[in-house]
């Protein structure tokens, strides 16, 4: 899961470190905006990322079965 800083955006560099984690077969990557509580999940799919799941204050994490408010 990454967070952002709160009141910044680093879109470009998140992307880049999205596609890391892809490549070293991260099943699920979770980005968390702390200002907006808007968070977009991805989830490994026959090695690539799905298209990115949008959540307002909690998300669900499945390879852990567990939610986490905030």
């Amino acid at each position: 899961m990454r967070v952002l800083s709160p009141g910044k955006s680093s879109t470009p560099i998140l992307f880049v470190k999205r596609d890391f984690t892809r490549e070293s077969g991260v099943m699920e990557y979770w980005i968390v905006d702390p200002d907006t509580k808007d968070a977009w999940g991805y989830l490994l799919e026959d090695k690539k990322y799905s298209e990115p799941l949008l959540m307002k204050s909690e998300i669900h994490i499945r390879i852990l079965d567990k939610l986490i408010k905030f």
